[in-house]
C-alpha cells in the first residue's frame, strides 16, 4: 500500500509554527518539520496559503510595541488554545466513528470470508455429485450394454431352441411314419409269414435298430431342448436382476440430480449474500471519505476564522494607533 501524501492541513499547520517562531516559512524548513513531503507539493500548498493568509503574513513583517504585540499574542495563543480543543475533539470524533467503521468493515470481511468458505465448500460437494453422477451414467451405459448383449445371446439361443424343437419334431414324424410302415409291413406280410419269415426277422431286426437309432436320437432332442429351456431360465433370471438394477441406478440418477439443483441453488443464495455484502462494504467506504472530507472543512474554517481574527486585531490596532 502507497504512502500517503502530506495535506494542505499538514503545510498550513507547519507555515504556522514557522512563523511563531519568528521565521519565514520556506519549502525546506516546512519539509524539515513535516519529515517527509515532495517540495513540489509542498510548494503548491504553501503558495495558496499565502494566499488564503495574506493578511497574517503582513501582521508577522510589521513592527509591533512589545507591550501591543504580547497583548496581540496572548490573545492569539488563547484563541489558537481555543481552536486547537476544538480540533482535538473533532478529531477524537473523527478517530472513534472511523473506528467503528473500520470495526464494521473487518466484521463484514469475516462475513464474505465465512460465505466464500461456504461457497467453495458447496462447490466441492457440487463437483463430487458431478463426478459421481458421471460415473453412474457410465456403469448404467455399461450396465444397457451387457443388458443388450444377453438380450442378443437370449434371441441366438431361442432361435437355435426353436430349430432343435423343429428338427425333433421332424424326427418325431419320422417315428411315427416308421411304426406306420412297420404296421403296414406286417398286414402285408401276415399272409407270407411261414415264406418269408427269415426275410420278415431281418428286415425287423433293421427296423429295431433304426428304432432304436431313432429313440436315441429323440432323447438327444429332449435333452438338448431341456438344457436349452434350463438357459433360458437362467437368461431370463439374469434379464430380471439387471432389470433391477437399471432400476436401481434410474432412482440414484434422479436422487443424484436433485441434490444437485439444490447444491445449485444454495450457491445462488451465498452469491447473492456476497453481493449485498460488498454494496455495504462500498457504502462504508464512501461514508469514512465523507468524514474524512468533512474534517478537512471544519479545520480549514478554524484557519479562516483565525485569520479573521487576526484581521479585526489588525483593525483594532489600526484605530488605537489612529
Amino acid at each position: 500500500m502507497g504512502r500517503i501524501g502530506i495535506t494542505y492541513l499538514d503545510v498550513a499547520q507547519a507555515t504556522t509554527t514557522i512563523m511563531q517562531q519568528g521565521q519565514q516559512p520556506t519549502i525546506d524548513r516546512i519539509r524539515e518539520r513535516l519529515g517527509t513531503g515532495s517540495k513540489t507539493t509542498i510548494a503548491a500548498h504553501l503558495k495558496q496559503w499565502k494566499y488564503d493568509n495574506e493578511g497574517e503574513i503582513v501582521l508577522t513583517r510589521t513592527s509591533l510595541p512589545p507591550e501591543l504585540l504580547s497583548m496581540v499574542q496572548s490573545l492569539w495563543d488563547g484563541m489558537k488554545n481555543s481552536s486547537e480543543a476544538d480540533m482535538e475533539t473533532l478529531k477524537a470524533k473523527h478517530r472513534e466513528e472511523k473506528q467503528q467503521l473500520c470495526q464494521t468493515n473487518e466484521e463484514i470481511k469475516q462475513q464474505i470470508k465465512s460465505k466464500n468458505s461456504e461457497l467453495e465448500s458447496y462447490q466441492h460437494v457440487q463437483k463430487d455429485l458431478i463426478e459421481k453422477h458421471s460415473e453412474l451414467q457410465a456403469d448404467h451405459e455399461n450396465q444397457g450394454l451387457k443388458l443388450k448383449e444377453v438380450e442378443g445371446k437370449f434371441a441366438i439361443q431361442s432361435a437355435k431352441l426353436q430349430e432343435k424343437e423343429q428338427h425333433a419334431k421332424s424326427q418325431q414324424r419320422q417315428i411315427e411314419q416308421a411304426f406306420a410302415n412297420l404296421e403296414h409291413f406286417r398286414a402285408a406280410s401276415q399272409e407270407q409269414r411261414q415264406q418269408e419269415q427269415l426275410q420278415s426277422d431281418q428286415q425287423r431286426q433293421e427296423l429295431q435298430s433304426q428304432i432304436k437309432a431313432l429313440y436315441a436320437d429323440l432323447h438327444h432332442a429332449n435333452t438338448q431342448i431341456a438344457q436349452t429351456e434350463s438357459q433360458r431360465l437362467s437368461f431370463e433370471q439374469r434379464n430380471g436382476v439387471l432389470e433391477e438394477e437399471k432400476q436401481h441406478l434410474e432412482s440414484q440418477h434422479a436422487k443424484r440430480a436433485l441434490e444437485h439443483e439444490n447444491a445449485l441453488s444454495q450457491q445462488q443464495v451465498l452469491a447473492s449474500v456476497s453481493s449485498e455484502l460488498k454494496a455495504k462494504n462500498g457504502l462504508l467506504g464512501a461514508r469514512m471519505a465523507t468524514l474524512d472530507k468533512e474534517l478537512i472543512d471544519k479545520q480549514q474554517r478554524i484557519i479562516a476564522l483565525e485569520w479573521q481574527l487576526q484581521q479585526a486585531e489588525l483593525a483594532k490596532r489600526e484605530e488605537i494607533e489612529s
